[in-house]
C-alpha cells in the first residue's frame, strides 16, 4: 500500500526562509553602507510582510 504525506506547513517554511534570507542579506548590505536589496515576489501577502520589515518590494506581475 502506497501512502502519501502532505506537509501543509511546507509553504510557510519556504516563505519564512525566503524572507529571513532577504532580511539577513539586506542588513548585511546596509551595515557596509551599501544600498539595501529589493525583495522581488509575486505573493502579495509575502510582499506586505517584507515591506513591514522595512524592505523595498516589487511584484514582477506588475511589469508585463
Amino acid at each position: 500500500m502506497v501512502s502519501y504525506y502532505l506537509d501543509t506547513s511546507a509553504m510557510l517554511k519556504h516563505y519564512i526562509i525566503h524572507l529571513a534570507t532577504a532580511l539577513i542579506a539586506h542588513h548585511s548590505l546596509q551595515s557596509r553602507d551599501l544600498p539595501g536589496l529589493t525583495f522581488l515576489c509575486a505573493d502579495e501577502r509575502l510582499l506586505a510582510v517584507a515591506a513591514a520589515e522595512g524592505l523595498a518590494v516589487d511584484n514582477p506581475n506588475e511589469h508585463p
